[in-house]
């Protein structure tokens, strides 16, 4: 898929304006944007972020206790959301491409928010290139795979859908509990989403998808965006929720 097109499309929920500011407001969290890193778009927030930590604000994303992954974090903001919610998970690892300026700002990002995070959640963010051995993210006490596993707007890499799922492979652990959460923009055509989800029916998840209410119920609200754009950008998602068969 076109990259440009995809970020003209997230672009034009707004009119022309784009907001280029490299600091984002979450309540009290604070994330820093970075330039543009490789074509990979780990400098962009898309609407399914926003989609994601609302519902983590919710609880509707049960997470207390788990081990979590976050594949493609971009900014970790999903998972540092994760990690200081009440609700808090046991282990949180947040990955993205093994390239030093995305990991160096992820890094910042959880050190920078490390306040705010709960003592008894081990955070730590990793690189990792989809469908690659994930030996060094399966050590204790994640050895037996992660009980939650995180994509937030990845399916528009509609050529890297079987590395995903190779990767989904390795690390969604094998139990009755375990759930896989896709976010994706409704500017990722829906075909490319169906073709997705197909191909991970095949490999033995079972899909479930969830519906987004129109309204922002977020208790934290972005200091960047308006409650109308948070609005505007968590209608513009779509979630499906996956399960081993």
């Amino acid at each position: 898929m076109d990259v440009d097109a995809i970020l003209e499309d997230s672009i034009s929920l707004f009119g022309d304006e784009r907001k280029d500011t490299t600091t984002v407001l979450y309540g009290s969290i604070t994330i820093n944007v970075p330039p543009k890193a490789l074509t990979l778009l780990a400098d962009q927030l898309f609407s399914p972020t926003f989609a994601l930590t609302e519902l983590l604000e919710q609880g509707a994303i049960p997470c207390a206790g788990k081990n979590w992954l976050e594949l493609g974090a971009g900014t970790g903001l999903v998972s540092i959301v994760a990690a200081a919610s009440s609700q808090f998970p046991a282990t949180v690892v947040i990955t993205d491409y093994p390239d030093a300026l995305i990991l160096d700002n992820l890094k910042a990002n959880v050190a920078r928010n490390k306040n705010l995070l709960s003592r008894q959640c081990k955070v730590w963010v990793e690189g990792y290139a989809w469908g690659t051995k994930p030996d060094h993210l399966l050590t204790e006490p994640t050895r037996q795979g992660f009980d939650i596993v995180v994509m937030s707007d990845l399916l528009y890499f509609d050529k890297s859908h079987g590395i995903l799922l190779e990767s989904v492979q390795l690390l969604l652990s094998r139990t009755q509990d375990a759930r896989l959460f896709v976010a994706a923009g409704k500017y990722t055509p829906p075909n490319v989403c169906q073709s997705f989800l197909r191909e991970g029916e095949k490999m033995g998840l079972i899909w479930e998808e969830k519906m987004l209410k129109d309204c922002w119920e977020g208790t934290t609200v972005s200091g960047s965006y308006t409650v109308e754009e948070l609005q505007a950008r968590k209608n513009n998602s779509r979630l499906w929720i996956g399960r081993w068969k």
